[in-house]
């Protein structure tokens, strides 16, 4: 069966490098992959311009869904 789904999602963090971030996205990734989904990951350093620039790709690649952490 050929479906048209991407099969990705998109994962926006504010702060890759806390912890609290890489533990999170190192889980929804390794729960992701199990579905069979690809994760587009975006690090905005907890800039708001940045998030648009995350977002907007995401967007365009029509995935599935954006997890926004902050």
């Amino acid at each position: 069966m050929v479906t048209n789904k991407p099969n990705t999602i998109g994962l926006i963090v504010g702060d890759i490098p806390n912890p609290f971030f890489t533990e999170s996205a190192q889980l929804i990734i390794s729960k992701a992959q199990e579905l069979g989904y690809d994760v587009i990951t975006s690090n905005t350093n907890y800039n708001d311009n940045e998030v648009d620039k995350a977002i907007n790709p995401m967007i365009s690649k029509q995935i599935e869904g954006i997890e926004f952490k902050t």
